[in-house]
């Protein structure tokens, strides 16, 4: 398997992991001529291991540093080695083609020149873990500070490792990484580094996290490869320059934006690539561990049962750019099996690895060209797996190789994965209950199940579906129907038992029986000894009413009645509450009320009084007054009668209005009457006399009086001159 360089993302066979021993080499400790006695804020690190082809990124990474440089707040410090300067296509000849390894304090606008390094520590392995951990131990004791970055830059091959040095054919182990942090975190009395951060590729791994996770509080990395340019240095360190009070992983955040605006927007010089970073809390790395280690251990359990998920799962989930896409979105691979993982225990763990991911990955961006390599199911960490065998490097899980594999069944479980093998039949339907088509009454319950089985031994999912609806996917191979939830009709009960590639199904058609509505009508009266039709027609059912029952308390006992429209005569007045029951065949019921009211016929008529005669001038308003009427049970109507030049005028209402205009002598008849139709009526004379003034002479005085005054006035100036 080979590194891959920072370029557009193609694979170059530099190392083989499996064929590279770790070589340390001996660094010695030089005083540096240059050291700070005050405490930074921050002192950023950066590791730059340029003693390969990728010799001329190195160059421009650190102009990129230097375009911001140290301040009296932030110390950026770098171990840079170059290449031997041997005629290569990639050999960078520029600032002096200096060819060891030199220390500088970067200030605003430097060049790489070996005379600008605070110290030259000679040619040396950037691969030892020893050349590391002194690199750090120099920089924090030469460069205090409240807080320590360091940045691991190089080609990256994920687990298998980092940092290839050509000069000495060396590439360093995950593992060994992990000895240099260690070394270094005692050799500072078990500090531990604030950030860590990989401008390498695929370092976004678990098996990353795991390894550093004891010596640094957050880790920044890619799942995908890192192009030929890099982290964009120059934005970021603006940034922390500007506020260099900003925590680790407001730093981390930092990173990440600063990155993944460069190749989204872009930012020139950077090109539109497909790119990830994320931030991990390196103190929720256990948790991930064990819950990936819970989920390794039960698949490993039972391999042939879940073979077919886990493949279906391993198809789905987003892999990377390593050449054999071998490295997995931890997340996406957890969040496709528990799709379709069938068992409760798998769907748990399953969510668990989602769980503690989501908490250990604090901050996380990703960006893809359209048609460019997917990252939109990046999650921050990949997982190592290959999709066959003959992809798989079993150094993956030997001892010493990671710490991840030592402590998880991660690789044994994969191990177990690519060893069994099958030609996969689909599962069988040996029996099922109902026999058939079956009927239920609402509210009632209905259990489906089926007996299945499968050849291979492939744990077995059933997927449950009401009307084309799923309502339950588990290993559960029954199902229980609540009529309740479902309305009356014929509905299509179905199972789709499954083996994570092949299935078969089965269907029933179950009709739902809704309880009958009752409708006894509406409240009505009646009187006694009168025959009363009850009216139930309104009822209804989805199938058939069965059975029509009334039942009531008159006189003294329970009166029960049967049918749509029975009859009855009440004998004694007073309201009566009569229930009407309803049934179907299944003996679902529903109930109605209606009142009756039942009362004595009403033969004593009302007494009518008309009122006073009244004689009135011409225009006046007439008012009728029939108050005075009366009745046992009230008076219903009041309606008045009178012949008015020729004509019949009625009038209603116990107090009517009228106006008379042509005087004479009215005879005003009032009819009242009740509710049972009983009247009586009376009459009242209404005389009406002329005014003395004909209708309008009212109008005529006003002038009249006017004109009498214009005249006398005039008369008056004729005598009296002018």
């Amino acid at each position: 398997m080979g590194f891959l360089d920072r370029t557009s993302g193609a694979p170059s066979l530099t190392v083989v992991f499996v064929t590279l021993l770790a070589l340390s080499a001996a660094a010695v400790l030089v005083t540096p001529t240059e050291v700070r006695g005050a405490s930074a804020s921050w002192t950023f690190m950066v590791y730059i291991d340029g003693d390969n082809n990728l010799e001329p990124a190195a160059v421009d990474d650190f102009l990129e540093l230097s375009s911001v440089g140290s301040t009296a707040d932030v110390n950026i410090v770098v171990q840079m080695d170059r290449w031997d300067g041997f005629p290569k296509p990639d050999d960078d000849t520029l600032y002096g083609d200096w060819q060891d390894c030199e220390r500088f304090l970067v200030t605003p606008g430097m060049e790489p020149y070996a005379t600008a390094a605070v110290e030259s520590i000679g040619e040396v392995d950037m691969a030892s873990p020893t050349v590391l951990t002194d690199f750090i131990n120099w920089s924090i004791a030469s460069y205090p500070a409240d807080r320590y970055a360091l940045v691991l830059w190089d080609h990256g091959g994920g687990w298998m490792g980092l940092l290839v040095d050509d000069y000495s054919s060396t590439v360093m182990s995950v593992a060994q990484l992990g000895d240099a942090l260690a070394q270094a975190s005692a050799d500072n009395g078990g500090m531990k580094l604030d950030l860590i951060g990989f401008d390498a590729c695929l370092m976004g791994a678990i098996e990353v996290s795991a390894e550093v996770a004891g010596y640094g509080e957050y880790m920044v990395a890619s799942e995908v490869t890192i192009p030929w340019q890099g982290w964009n240095y120059g934005l970021l360190l603006d940034a922390l320059t500007a506020d260099p009070s900003m925590t680790a992983e407001m730093l981390g955040a930092e990173v990440v934006d600063s990155y993944i605006s460069s190749y989204s927007l872009p930012i020139d010089p950077y090109p539109q690539l497909d790119v990830t970073m994320s931030v991990t809390n390196l103190s929720r790395s256990a948790p991930l561990e064990s819950a990936a280690d819970a989920l390794a251990t039960e698949l490993l359990a039972d391999i042939p049962g879940y073979i077919n998920y886990i493949a279906g799962a391993r198809a789905l989930a987003e892999t990377y750019d390593d050449g054999l896409d071998a490295n997995m979105d931890l997340y996406d691979f957890a969040y496709e099996l528990s799709s379709v993982i069938p068992t409760p225990t798998g769907v748990t763990l399953t969510d668990d690895v989602m769980t503690a991911l989501t908490s250990a990955v604090v901050y996380e961006d990703h960006w893809n060209r359209t048609g460019g390599l997917s990252t939109v199911d990046a999650h921050g960490l990949t997982i190592y797996f290959p999709a066959i065998l003959a992809d798989y490097y079993s150094v993956y899980g030997d001892a010493g190789t990671l710490a991840f594999t030592g402590a998880t069944s991660w690789d044994e479980f994969l191990e177990a994965y690519y060893a069994y093998s099958s030609s996969n039949s689909a599962p069988a339907i040996d029996s099922f209950s109902p026999a058939g088509d079956t009927y239920v009454d609402q509210g009632d319950q209905v259990t489906f199940s089926v007996e299945a089985s499968d050849i291979d031994g492939n744990v077995l999912g059933c997927y449950w579906s009401v009307d084309g609806q799923v309502v339950g996917y588990s290993d559960a191979q029954s199902f229980l129907l609540n009529a309740t939830d479902y309305s009356s009709g014929a509905h299509t009960v179905a199972v789709e038992v499954w083996d994570g590639e092949y299935s078969v199904s089965h269907s029933w058609t179950v009709e739902v029986n809704a309880a009958p509505v009752a409708d006894a009508g509406g409240d009505a009266q009646v009187e006694v000894a009168i025959p009363f039709a009850f009216d139930g027609s309104g009822s209804y059912d989805d199938r058939e009413i069965v059975n029509y029952t009334w039942s009531f308390e008159a006189d003294g006992s329970t009166v029960t009645l049967y049918g749509v429209s029975p009859s009855y005569t009440f004998t004694v007045p007073g309201v009566y509450t009569v229930t009407l029951n309803v049934t179907d065949a299944s003996g679902l019921y529903d109930l109605d009320a209606v009142l009756v009211r039942v009362v004595i016929p009403d033969i004593v008529p009302p007494v009518a009084d008309a009122g006073v005669d009244m004689t009135v001038l011409t225009g006046m308003t007439v008012t009728f007054d029939g108050t005075g009427s009366t009745d046992d049970v009230g008076v219903e109507d009041y309606t008045w009668t009178f012949i008015y030049n020729g004509s019949e005028v009625v009038l209603t209402g116990p107090a009517a209005q009228f106006v008379f205009w042509t005087p004479g002598t009215y005879a005003v008849m009032l009819n009242v009457s009740d509710s049972y139709g009983n009247y009586d009526t009376d009459m009242v004379i209404v005389i009406v006399e002329p005014q003395a003034i004909p209708e309008f002479g009212s109008l005529l005085l006003p002038v009249l009086a006017v004109l009498a005054i214009f005249l006398f006035a005039r008369a008056r100036r004729g005598r009296d001159g002018p």
